[in-house]
């Protein structure tokens, strides 16, 4: 961001709420299965939830984060 003009650059880091949106996702997809797999079709419900978990894996392990990038461009 700063080398495209941005200043007061800050990160805000989101990926203990990311962990916990993740973790709902698969948890609330898993109670209502039934429901989805008819919504979906079973190959993408699985689908589905095996990409959930790899992403959850992935932030568990501390190789995946969310972040919220805010910075300025300065007028003139």
């Amino acid at each position: 961001m700063r080398r495209a003009g941005f200043v007061e650059v800050t990160e805000m880091d989101g990926t203990d709420e990311f962990r916990v949106v993740a973790k709902g996702w698969i948890d609330q997809w898993d109670e209502h299965r039934h429901a989805l797999t008819a919504l979906f079709g079973e190959t993408e419900f699985e689908t589905r939830q095996h990409d959930r978990r790899m992403q959850l894996r992935a932030v568990e392990d501390g190789l995946l984060r969310r972040s919220l990038f805010i910075g300025h461009r300065p007028s003139g």
